[in-house]
């Protein structure tokens, strides 16, 4: 579930510059993305008094971080005499973030000797604030300005892309990947050289570029089993499951599954996603019975709604598989809600609802929700979620069969990794909070 075989698309990136998706020389720093964003939409965004206080203040750190550092000193006039009222609002309508935003006004106040790590630090608590209420686009502006600040910064470069992918701007978002990982290189940075390989993979992955990604992956896994990183190899390993998934055989992905369960610690959040995964693995070779099982287990651990609509989504096209349709019904529901709040990962949800009702030998129905599919995956430049939902469309003009569940022998492999995924699912769901 981690990239949720759903691409994030080119969006309002697309006809800029590209950045090669894989072609940059593996020592080459990529410069800081200079094509124009839509800054004003941050204004939407948020909107109202609020959103102007925030459009202003991420400019200026935008500006400052641009500007050569002898420059800096005479770069702002100063804050006008309405700061104190604006600040005021600020804590009126977003207490959490009032601090952030007073300390991003020391780029105008005092722009030549500003601290770096505060502005970061300011920005990204923005950015988060942004995040959790929904605000994508100004969360990426706040972590792009984060990593405008600190050039030299391979985790805010990695935020900026990976927030990009959010608002489906793959251009940006492959510079800024490729950005982190060549400053984790220069700067020795040990963990953010497993991280940044990890998110670059990721993407390039949901790009399409299959080869690269798995050497990514694979890369990332050997750096932290040699720096004692457990916690990031099995993160590494959970990449490769979902890679293999996708495009490998049920031997490969069950061996990254083995090896990414027993390297998360058992309280770990990555293990209902991991399950996920390994059930999705299970429904590409069409052991629907033990994917089911572990797909409900898995679902109330998964509270993030687009992590939840994946788990849903397949959860439903495996309920359809095994013939529940109560169940089908009950899921299909939940994404469809969940996907008038948001079209990320919608196309590759809906691609999965598609497949259950083909199982029904629905062939209308299931078309009607490929081509949704398809528009989707279209608007949002999304490449694999599209090439699936064409095929699907293909499959329904020919009415296919639907596909036989396979028995699981009893003590086989699976049926004992099965197990071992189902403990460690109801020991977390034993020791999770109520909601």
């Amino acid at each position: 579930m981690k990239h949720s075989r759903s691409v994030q698309g080119t969006g309002s990136d697309a006809g800029q510059p590209k950045s090669g998706r894989g072609g940059h020389h593996p020592k080459t720093l990529p410069p800081v993305p200079t094509w124009p964003r839509k800054e004003l939409d941050l204004l939407k965004d948020v909107g109202g008094e609020l959103g102007v206080i925030l459009w202003q203040r991420v400019r200026a750190v935008k500006l400052w971080g641009s500007t050569p550092r002898a420059q800096r000193p005479k770069l702002f006039s100063g804050l006008s005499s309405a700061w104190p009222e604006r600040l005021a609002l600020v804590a009126a309508q977003a207490p959490s973030i009032a601090g952030a935003v007073n300390v991003l006004t020391e780029v105008v106040t005092k722009p030549g000797s500003v601290e770096v790590a505060g502005l970061v630090q300011a920005s990204h608590e923005v950015a988060s604030w942004a995040e959790e209420h929904g605000r994508i686009e100004t969360a990426l502006q706040y972590a792009e300005a984060a990593a405008i600040a600190d050039q030299d910064n391979p985790a805010a470069a990695a935020l900026a892309g990976q927030l990009c992918t959010r608002v489906a701007a793959i251009d940006r978002a492959t510079v800024w990947l490729y950005r982190s990982m060549e400053l984790a290189r220069r700067g020795k940075d040990r963990e953010w050289q497993i991280r940044s390989r990890l998110r670059l993979g990721a993407h390039l992955f949901q790009l399409a570029e299959y080869a690269p990604a798995k050497r990514l992956f694979q890369s990332a896994y050997n750096i932290a089993l040699r720096t004692g990183r457990r916690v990031l190899a099995a993160q590494a390993q959970h990449d490769l499951l979902t890679l293999a998934s996708d495009r490998g055989t049920y031997a490969e992905g069950e061996m990254h599954a083995w090896e990414a369960l027993r390297l998360y610690p058992v309280s770990n959040p990555r293990v209902a996603p991991l399950a996920h995964d390994y059930a999705f693995l299970l429904t590409k070779h069409h052991y629907f019975a033990p994917a089911l099982t572990i797909l409900e287990a898995a679902l109330p651990l998964v509270r993030q709604p687009q992590e939840r609509i994946t788990v849903l989504a397949t959860l439903a096209r495996t309920a359809a598989s095994r013939g529940n349709r109560d169940r089908f019904e009950e899921a299909r529901e939940e994404v469809l809600q969940i996907a008038k709040a948001s079209e990320e990962r919608a196309a590759a949800a809906f691609v999965r609802l598609a497949e259950g009702l083909l199982s029904f030998g629905e062939w209308e129905q299931a078309g009607k929700m490929a081509r949704n599919a398809v528009e989707i995956a279209t608007r949002r430049k999304e490449v694999e979620p599209r090439g699936l939902a064409e095929a699907l469309l293909e499959e329904c003009t020919q009415r296919r069969a639907p596909e036989s569940d396979k028995g699981v022998p009893e003590g086989s492999r699976i049926e004992i990794l099965a197990r071992k995924f189902l403990s460690r699912l109801r020991k977390q769901q034993r020791s999770a909070p109520a909601k």
